[in-house]
């Protein structure tokens, strides 16, 4: 069962220009993960404080194997040195796929 998971991130405007990097890196990391079907991208860090994307992955044990890898464990804590606020994960839609 398919699952897309909405990812949120308050970047500080004064660290926007460390901040996209890392976004842009993570998202390409993410790319290559097992079960990762594909993110889209609704907020753009480059041109709002706020980054949303939607991750969709092909079923929850993907999404939590990829939650708990040490990769987006080091990533989101470098991201998070330049964020207002903690990144927020959650569930938008699950369902057959």
């Amino acid at each position: 069962m398919a699952v897309t998971i909405q990812i949120r991130h308050l970047i500080s405007p004064h660290k926007r220009d460390l901040a996209v990097p890392l976004l842009d890196q993570v998202r390409e990391l993410t790319r290559y993960q097992n079960g990762h079907l594909y993110t889209e991208v609704l907020c753009p860090p480059e041109v709002s404080e706020i980054s949303i994307e939607n991750s969709t992955w092909s079923s929850m044990v993907a999404w939590k194997a990829w939650e708990s890898s040490r990769d987006w464990q080091t990533a989101k804590a470098r991201i998070e040195k330049l964020l207002d606020a903690k990144t927020e994960c959650a569930i938008v839609t699950a369902g057959a796929g």
